[in-house]
């Protein structure tokens, strides 16, 4: 793996609350506080080519020959990021905080029930869709070009420890819970600064935690808000129709192909019938 790039900002806040825990909300939060910029996973993918190197990574932690992450397998995409927050960063936790050590650990968590209903709306029914299926057979068999972003469907199969959609939704509640505790209790050992707070807190607690004032126009005191479920999940929608689009395209300019090939070769061959008889 090329691990060109190098570490421009401190790294100081690693927001490692699960996806659909509010994980925009803070990144919006973390940047008016001044932690510029700070990495999201749904926003980052989308805007550049990310998704080859998280891939790489998820290979070296899952693969079958699993290998060490060092942060400088980091630098690429997080070496201009003063903090992190969403997927696929907090699938990498463990190695997160090993490679920023220094780093303050932020947990912005839900309801867990609250927390399913909008991972089942976005996750379960729009990432895992039947379209991001046929796209990745298109993929593979080469229909289609190469999406950098369809790692994330493995990496969320393996970090719930699920092998299919079903095992996914079964095991999403525990291993929600197991990543909020397994974190805090590690930063707690290590004597390390952690919060686990609820977006409804509000500022207060962030800005305590992390010793920054409340940005000015947020008087009300409640966090920004952001990527709410049903906007995520028509924003999913979207793209995946787009490519459903693309797709029939390709599909339609090769049967057009076929077609055309099939036509030409029943009128040489009535040609040459005619030729034949003819001679």
């Amino acid at each position: 793996m090329d691990e060109a790039g190098s570490r421009t900002v401190p790294m100081q806040v690693l927001a490692l609350g699960m996806s659909r825990s509010g994980t925009e909300s803070i990144r919006k939060a973390l940047e008016e506080m001044g932690y510029l910029r700070t990495y999201h996973g749904v926003q980052d993918l989308l805007a550049g080519k990310d998704g080859f190197t998280w891939a790489q990574l998820a290979e070296r932690k899952y693969g079958k020959n699993p290998q060490p992450i060092t942060r400088e397998h980091f630098y690429r995409i997080l070496g201009d990021c003063a903090a992190v927050t969403d997927m696929p960063c907090c699938a990498f936790w463990s190695e997160l905080m090993d490679a920023y050590p220094q780093a303050k650990i932020l947990l912005v968590e839900r309801d867990v029930e609250e927390w399913f209903r909008s991972f089942e709306t976005v996750i379960l029914k729009e990432v895992f869709s039947w379209k991001r299926d046929v796209i990745a057979f298109a993929i593979r068999v080469g229909l289609f070009p190469p999406n950098p972003n369809i790692f994330i469907n493995g990496l969320f199969l393996n970090y719930f420890q699920a092998r299919n959609t079903s095992e996914l939704a079964r095991n999403a509640r525990s291993v929600y819970m197991q990543h909020y505790d397994a974190i805090e209790a590690r930063a707690k050992l290590e004597g390390r600064p952690v919060l686990r707070m609820r977006l409804e807190e509000g500022w207060g607690p962030m800005c305590e935690f992390l010793g920054k004032q409340q940005p000015s126009g947020h008087e009300g005191g409640a966090l920004p808000k952001g990527n709410e479920g049903y906007k995520t999940a028509a924003n999913t929608r979207m793209h995946q129709n787009r490519a459903m689009r693309f797709l029939a395209l390709i599909v339609a300019k090769s049967l057009a192909k076929v077609g055309a090939g099939v036509a030409v070769a029943v009128l040489l061959v009535m040609v040459s019938a005619k030729t034949m008889h003819r001679a």
